[in-house]
């Protein structure tokens, strides 16, 4: 595979797994009423969240209340617990994503 189509699968897979995010702000601490300090609601879709710094998201960051925390890709906590994980999109197809346990 030459350098441009491996570029191009690699853009393709990325956005392949974007689009499992259903923007429930689960795995930001919606459900812990103690979200990221960057999680916005959609103004368009009720229910929807996005984050306002998403270039930026994975390192230090902070929760509306002043919590110190680490953001870290998805596929890093796929396997484990948090408040509201029931609505995470990624752990719901998780077999579909190549991230098993």
């Amino acid at each position: 595979m030459d350098e441009h189509n491996y570029l191009l699968q690699q853009k393709q897979q990325a956005e392949q797994w974007e689009a499992i995010c259903k923007n429930c702000g689960a795995c930001c601490g919606l459900a812990e009423h103690d979200p990221c300090e960057n999680l916005r609601p959609s103004k368009t879709e009720r229910g929807k969240y996005f984050c306002s710094d998403y270039t930026n998201r994975f390192g230090p960051h902070k929760t509306i209340h002043g919590k110190s925390f680490i953001c870290v890709p998805i596929r890093d906590i796929l396997n484990e617990f948090w408040p509201g994980d029931r609505k995470c999109a990624y752990k719901k197809n998780k077999d579909n994503t190549g991230f098993k346990k």
